[in-house]
């Protein structure tokens, strides 16, 4: 399993991805199982109104736990940071191929990126990383943080200083402190690809889990 993967990489273009990995996906059909259970081993006194609520609780709750689809795009012709996340929800019930989640920025703007460490109550330390803006702010290009020894953040942060071309010198690959967050919720660390038709870089991948990072 990998934090990111890339879908494509060359002078001008940087795309990272990242989709629902097989936990994910059996949560899902854990979930989804279960409401449909509830319909096929209920009384038979029971209303079909009834089966048709335990049903629909059933198919939103396996949709919501789902994670999202992740996109970073680095862009240095259209000089743009275009990170981009899209749910099963509007994936399938919205018919939508490209994703209302989207956050620009100039790339001319990126001084560095990170990676960064959030301590979170009762499970440990998770990581994340981070695009650095002169003006003073930073973007996750994920919504999860992911707990692990770090090696497929650090094989990801090493592609992104490529393209923006960070001297050597001036390169971290020590975590930042992120202070305390509340316990979030667990999810499965995955790569993410708009597309089930496209080939992917593969990175080097450890046991992990994954939390999401907090506001």
């Amino acid at each position: 399993m990998t934090y990111m993967n890339v879908k494509l990489k060359n002078s001008e273009v940087l795309h990272l991805v990242r989709k629902p990995g097989l936990r994910s996906w059996s949560v899902f059909i854990g979930i989804l199982s279960i409401g449909l259970g509830v319909v096929v081993f209920s009384h038979e006194d029971d209303s079909m109104l009834w089966k048709l609520f335990c049903f629909s609780c059933g198919v939103l709750g396996a949709f919501l736990s789902l994670d999202d689809w992740e996109e970073c795009i680095l862009d240095r012709k259209k000089d743009l940071v275009q990170l981009k996340r899209l749910s099963l929800v509007e994936r399938v019930v919205f018919a939508r191929k490209e994703s209302c989640n989207v956050v620009t920025a100039p790339l001319s703007h990126v001084i560095d990126a990170q990676m960064a460490e959030d301590e979170v109550k009762f499970f440990g330390k998770a990581k994340y990383l981070l695009l650095v803006f002169k003006d003073g702010y930073s973007l996750p290009l994920t919504i999860k943080a992911t707990r692990g020894s770090g090696e497929n953040h650090l094989a990801v942060l090493n592609f992104i200083q490529d393209f923006l071309q960070i001297c050597e010198a001036d390169r971290s690959t020590e975590p930042i402190k992120i202070e305390k967050s509340e316990v979030p919720e667990e999810e499965d660390n995955s790569s993410t690809t708009s597309s089930s038709s496209c080939s992917f870089e593969k990175l080097p991948a450890d046991e992990a889990e994954e939390i999401e990072i907090a506001s």
